[in-house]
């Protein structure tokens, strides 16, 4: 499992797929990250938990408050978010 640990500068929500930019501490740019991709239709399980994945991004977002995503070593799919200082 790979973590990745920083505050979010860039949400974009399409369809079926999901990006954020994290700038991770002491980094002097965002690094991109792809939080889904369902060229498939998802079930509606999967629909609401990317929903609550882009609410604790959005604050994050707005109040500058770090994040932690959670990503498969397999798949590299996101795992779970966790919005930090709560």
């Amino acid at each position: 499992m790979s973590l990745v640990t920083g505050k979010v500068t860039c949400l974009q929500i399409e369809d079926d797929r999901g990006y954020a930019g994290i700038l991770e501490p002491n980094a002097a740019k965002p690094e991109f990250f792809i939080l889904w991709s369902n060229p498939d239709d998802p079930s509606a399980f999967t629909r609401i938990m990317q929903s609550m994945w882009i609410s604790l991004l959005k604050d994050s977002l707005l109040t500058a408050k770090s994040v932690e995503l959670s990503f498969d070593d397999q798949t590299h799919g996101l795992i779970h978010v966790r919005l930090n200082n709560i």
